[in-house]
């Protein structure tokens, strides 16, 4: 009886034992798909966005600006690895099935993240493409040239003298004074007719205009009336005085 009791122990337990087996297989099967399914969308993903990139790129070459040559090429190589990213994400989802079918898990599991891997190096060289696709396509401006010490503080510009008019004299002082020449020029008003037909200009031998009592004795009409001819009594005579009389 106790044989028969012991045996029937010994066979739970090994029945237990395979039953607890199993569920740890089911499990780590689970997880092994889990991670599969999780690696296939993430390759999804990185295609997703070098497919982005690869277009980016695209809309640059087409823009003919900079060196479109170049522009041209990159897009050319970002478009390129959009499809490798492609790819490598069609790869993962038929990595990602196996594993949902139970075909093979782990190594299913395996070349999913291979592919996710491939993938996401796909996307980083449809970055730098689309990087190299803009630079060519909008290159920065020239740098500005140096500063020298004329930007800084320029010299004036050049004082340009107005040229002086016929028959002005320069005032030496006054010139100094203001730094750029000073001129004084002289005119005649204009002379009306006297009744005496006096020569004024002709009489102001020193042309100060006045009319000395020296200078009138030329015209003896005029040296004769020199007091009447002189109104304001200051032993000289001007031009309207002349005028007037």
């Amino acid at each position: 009886m106790r044989k028969t009791h012991s045996l029937s122990v010994l066979a739970l337990a090994l029945a237990m034992s395979i039953a607890g087996t199993a569920q740890a297989q089911r499990a780590g099967t689970t997880e092994t798909v889990i991670n599969a399914e999780n690696r296939a969308d993430q390759a999804q993903d990185e295609a997703e966005r070098a497919k982005a990139e690869a277009k980016a790129a695209e809309e640059a070459a087409r823009a003919r600006t900079g060196d479109a040559h170049a522009a041209h090429q990159a897009s050319v190589d970002a478009q390129e690895a959009a499809v490798d990213a492609d790819t490598a994400a069609t790869d993962a989802l038929g990595a990602k099935t196996a594993a949902q079918e139970g075909n093979k898990p782990v190594e299913a599991a395996v070349a999913a993240g291979q592919a996710r891997d491939q993938a996401t190096n796909a996307r980083l060289a449809a970055e730098a493409a689309n990087a190299s696709a803009q630079q060519a396509a909008n290159p920065p401006p020239p740098p500005a040239p140096p500063m020298t010490m004329g930007d800084y503080d320029p010299a004036p510009p050049a004082a340009t003298l107005a040229t002086p008019p016929a028959g002005a004299k320069m005032l030496p002082e006054a010139s100094a004074a203001a730094g750029t020449p000073v001129y004084i020029t002289t005119s005649q008003a204009n002379v009306a007719p006297n009744a005496h037909g006096v020569d004024f200009k002709g009489l102001d031998a020193n042309g100060d205009g006045w009319l000395t009592k020296r200078e009138v004795t030329a015209n003896a009409e005029l040296a004769g009336a020199f007091a009447t001819v002189d109104i304001d009594r200051n032993g000289r005579l001007d031009r309207d005085e002349v005028n007037d009389w």
